[in-house]
């Protein structure tokens, strides 16, 4: 795996990683499709859930929950850290589909399977380091019944309900309104639910009187569960509920609403969608006996309720039963969501180099020069982490630094950030490097399951009044599972090599070690004696053609410049579906260019600085610097992999 270059085309951004893996040949992603109006069926979803346990053993486990009201098995999948003895808690998020008889959520776990074949060093953190926990179908009887009904065909919505046969003088309608059986707010009143046993939103006789909801409670509060998060999906209406959905309850109290509000908000970044209170909003309503708001009441969990699918607006049927033409963009647009609360659900370092300066310490017997870099460590997950800071300029993590130990409780909110100062040697009896040679910095912030390494791009000033004072910039943080150098990083300092690993360090050890990477400036005053005394007539043509492009590139700016009129400013949405194809790799959200996009992409939006810092135009003076950097060719920086 090798360390990519920085975007240099947007001064907003600090440089990233590709953690794409350039060991393995890599595999295309295509968006899965089933038989059930794109969706898969009950049955081609056991198959699934089958499928991915025994091609994914080291990654998978497969739980059995017990049966639905007409037998059909009620199944959970765990994808990520799922093998680890319990003795360990895991990070774990846990995942809802089909309360309602029409909702389906396959599509993560097939971009995260396929991430894992093709090496994708995020991917591969993520897995090592949470249990993804997804119970594809809460109610199989009332997705069966659409399905043998084909409901869309006849333009109904079909069933929302389970199997459940409570309503005698009319079988169809029959069954009890799942996401009204919990035990919060149950059966509080009319408008929230009903006590009608044939009516569309039927509580039950009780909370939990149904096999379908004691199998959500029951994984939920057993004693290996641990859950921090969960997102229980519905459709229509690209919106988020948060808690409360019964009205009566009102709101999370603080700062608890508020960290509610900060998830939904990032978990909308790019795809738009709408979030609250479900009775504040005039398209929906109270709702008692919720999935959500009983995780939240009863366990503390923070857990949402993402409707899917196209909004309010659209007809009942299409947006209950979109086109199969549809169903990849429509799951692709909460995939993002999906990894940031899963991600989110453990704990999130986050690390800023504060300052940088030379020292060095003489014992008398020999002098060790360093690097004394100050950092601020923030943890801005949902658990506590307990985790060591290590820095060396070596990116294997040799003749590395003491390790400072980090407890870092959870502050989502940035609070409980620590200061400390990291001594990297870079001279001393059994290494020397000089001063002029130290290009990068690596700090790594590692815990039981996996690391952070920070790559410090660094430059000290050949001036002496300056050499203190170097200038540097801290590339966005690079994700490692427990492997490779992960692991071994300032190992033979501490003598702790023999750690336990995550149990897929053998199957990707081929993708887990980083290789160096050496930036060399070409000076402008070295052009001369790079370029050849002669030089042929092709040679001569290739150059003109160059400056002409130069040329061209340079005209194009400058008349957008002086084009008149006010820029045309795109909706949040249609930026969204823009960013989505030009992103790759925030904080592995695996929005790119094979995931499906919106047909809505304007090219003009091009001119748009990337979702990752804020959907903007650029201005003047930026267009300006982009011209500038066009044109100056002289002088370049390159990357070589070692």
């Amino acid at each position: 795996m090798w360390m990519d270059a920085a975007n240099a085309s947007d001064p907003y951004c600090a440089p990233r990683y590709s953690t794409s893996s350039n060991c393995r040949e890599q595999e295309p992603f295509s968006p899965r499709l089933g038989s059930v109006r794109g969706s898969l069926s009950v049955v081609q979803v056991d198959a699934f859930i089958d499928e991915v346990a025994t091609n994914y053993p080291l990654i998978t486990k497969v739980e059995y929950l017990g049966r639905s009201v007409e037998g059909r098995p009620l199944r959970a999948l765990c994808l990520g850290a799922c093998n680890i003895s319990e003795d360990k808690k895991i990070p774990q998020a846990l995942f809802t589909g089909m309360h309602h008889a029409r909702e389906n959520l396959v599509y993560t776990i097939d971009i995260l399977t396929s991430d894992y074949r093709n090496g994708e060093l995020a991917a591969l953190e993520l897995l090592a380091s949470r249990q993804l926990w997804f119970i594809l179908v809460v109610n199989p009887d009332g997705y069966a019944h659409n399905e043998m009904a084909r409901v869309w065909e006849h333009n109904k919505m079909g069933q929302r309900k389970s199997g459940a046969p409570t309503c005698d003088r009319s079988p169809p309608d029959a069954g009890v309104d799942l996401n009204r059986n919990y035990d919060v707010c149950f059966a509080r009143d009319s408008k929230g639910s009903s006590n009608e046993p044939c009516g569309d939103d039927y509580n039950g006789p009780s909370a939990f009187s149904e096999p379908e909801t004691r199998a959500v409670r029951d994984i939920v509060e057993r004693n290996t569960s641990d859950f921090s998060v969960a997102l229980n999906y519905h459709s229509y209406g690209k919106y988020i509920n948060l808690p409360f959905a019964c009205q009566a309850e009102g709101q999370p109290t603080e700062p608890n609403n508020a960290l509610f509000v900060a998830l939904a908000r990032e978990m909308a970044h790019f795809n738009g969608f709408n979030y609250g209170q479900s009775w504040k909003d005039s398209n929906l309503y109270t709702v008692n006996g919720e999935t959500s708001d009983w995780m939240w009441q009863a366990h503390g969990i923070f857990a949402m309720s993402p409707e899917v699918g196209p909004g309010f607006q659209v007809a009942p049927v299409p947006g209950f039963w979109p086109l199969p033409s549809d169903v990849p963009q429509l799951s692709s647009e909460l995939h993002y969501s999906n990894l940031y609360v899963a991600r989110m659900a453990g704990p999130v370092y986050a690390l800023e180099v504060q300052s940088i300066q030379l020292g060095a310490v003489d014992d008398g017997d020999s002098t060790v020069s360093f690097v004394s870099v100050d950092v601020a460590v923030s943890n801005t997950g949902l658990r506590p982490g307990s985790a060591e800071l290590v820095g060396s300029v070596f990116v294997n993590g040799s003749s590395a630094s003491d390790a400072v130990q980090l407890e870092l409780k959870a502050g989502p909110d940035g609070s409980g950030t620590q200061s400390h100062t990291v001594m990297i040697p870079y001279s001393g009896d059994d290494f020397h490097q000089s001063m002029r040679e130290i290009k990068d910095l690596f700090l790594v912030v590692r815990d039981s399951l996996s690391c952070q390494l920070f790559r410090v791009a660094v430059h000290f000033h050949t001036d002496v009044e300056r050499t203190n004072h170097p200038s540097f910039q801290t590339w966005t943080a690079l994700p490692l599972p427990r492997c490779g150098t992960c692991e071994l990083f300032g190992a033979s300092e501490h003598g702790d090599a023999g750690l336990p690993t995550s149990p897929v360090c053998g199957d990707i050890k081929d993708v887990a070690s980083l290789e160096s990477v050496h930036t060399r400036d070409v000076d402008a005053s070295l052009t001369s004696s790079i370029l050849p005394s002669s030089v042929s007539w092709s040679g001569f043509v290739a150059m003109a053609a160059f400056a002409g492009l130069v040329l061209l590139v340079v005209v194009a700016l400058f008349i957008r410049r002086r084009r008149g009129g006010p820029k045309k400013k795109p909706s949040r949405a249609k930026a969204a579906a823009g960013a989505q194809k030009r992103r790759s790799n925030v904080q592995y959200s695996r929005i790119d260019a094979n995931s499906p996009a919106g047909d809505d992409y304007d090219e003009d939006e091009t001119g748009l600085v990337d979702a990752e810092c804020g959907d903007r135009g650029l201005s003047d003076e930026e267009e300006d610097a982009v011209a500038r950097r066009t044109t100056k060719t002289l002088r370049a920086s390159t990357e070589d992999v070692v």
